[in-house]
């Protein structure tokens, strides 16, 4: 399971809620309901669910896939705003890309070694440029260049399962003394997404897409 939670570099927020708005109704031919309607998502009846979250100078949104990527083109495209997007993948590791103007400029991974086949997602190698990073997102970079850090699998015997596991040679470690979480722990992409400037967008405002049409 591939979970992404985007970060648009904005501090107009009510002009993001616009561009938000056009491209859903662009993409898909309805506007966002931003009322709770419980009983029709769990009938898999309307809507599919979303989060958003505003921050001073951040916007963060999550969408279902396969909704995601066309929407955000479209957002980060209108507003003209550089984006982050923030992979939480298969519950084991986090990655990002930072876009500029439509075009990945940075790709990371905290374990690129995991997959044993190229990622689809990422067709170019992974560039680790924390410096980067920093100045196109106005943040310091020594706020963010301790997660800019390959986690070096391993493998560790496993008593209880008596096998070897992999692991990370650098697991239970924090980057800052003020994270909630650790390397080798997918969730440290949480405190990443706060490192930005952003919030968690489920932590914010729940709202209802469209249903894709037969």
């Amino acid at each position: 399971m591939i979970e992404v939670v985007t970060l648009f570099k904005n501090d107009n927020h009510e002009r993001f809620l616009r561009a938000f708005n056009e491209a859903v109704r662009v993409e898909r031919g309805e506007a966002i309901d931003w009322k709770r309607i419980s009983e029709a998502y769990r009938e898999r009846r309307i809507k599919q669910k979303g989060f958003f979250a505003t921050s001073p100078t951040v916007d963060s949104i999550m969408l279902p896939e396969p909704y995601a990527a066309g929407i955000v083109s479209k957002i980060a495209k209108d507003l003209n705003v550089p984006r982050v997007d923030v992979f939480f993948q298969q519950h084991k590791l986090w990655e990002f890309a930072l876009s500029v103007d439509g075009l990945t400029r940075i790709k990371f991974s905290v374990a690129p070694e995991a997959w044993e086949e190229p990622n689809p997602r990422w067709q170019e190698f992974y560039v680790d440029t924390p410096r980067d990073l920093a100045e196109i997102w106005e943040v310091p970079v020594e706020r963010i260049e301790k997660y800019m850090v390959h986690w070096q699998t391993i493998e560790v015997w496993e008593p209880t399962l008596e096998m070897m596991v992999d692991s990370y040679a650098l697991k239970g470690e924090k980057a800052y003394s003020t994270d909630q979480y650790g390397y080798g722990q997918q969730e440290q992409g949480f405190d990443f997404i706060r490192a930005l400037g952003g919030e968690l967008p489920w932590k914010g405002k729940e709202f209802w897409l469209p249903a894709f049409r037969t």
